[in-house]
Order: C-alpha cells, then structure tokens, then sequence
C-alpha cells in the first residue's frame, strides 16, 4: 500500500514440507532506498506416519515465526 504496509500469503517449501506462510510488515523509504521488514509466520503440520515394521509415528513440525528484511532501489 501507499502507507507501506504489506501483507502477504503463500506457498512454503521446506524439509518438513509444504505448508502455507502468512506475512505482515512495513516497507520504509529512504530516497530511492527501499527497506522491507515483515514478520512471517508459518504454522506447524502435524503428520502420521507408519514404519516398515508396522509401527506408527506422529510429528508436529511445529510453527515458525521469522523476521525478513531486505531492500531493493527504485527509479
């Protein structure tokens, strides 16, 4: 948004395997200098799974909280 606001969701690919991430952060401007922080969050799967010996296992991935920052310029 105009304010610098931004809010996103999409896909994740990681070890634990595919899950949806959620994000919300503030793009600062300085200049031409552009300075995006967002906090994404990514909930955990929880999985069940059976061993070649008959056994069973569950997991839960467990959920994610990360800060993004980077910066980019424009025209």
């Amino acid at each position: 948004m105009s304010s610098g606001l931004e809010v996103g969701v999409g896909p994740n690919l990681s070890l634990s395997g595919i899950g949806m991430v959620f994000g919300v952060g503030h793009n600062f401007k300085s200049g031409n200098l552009n300075l995006p922080v967002n906090l994404v969050f990514m909930p955990g799967r929880k999985k069940d799974a059976e061993l070649g010996n008959g056994q069973e296992y569950k997991y839960n991935t467990g959920a994610r909280i990360s800060i993004m920052i980077g910066f980019n310029m424009s025209k």
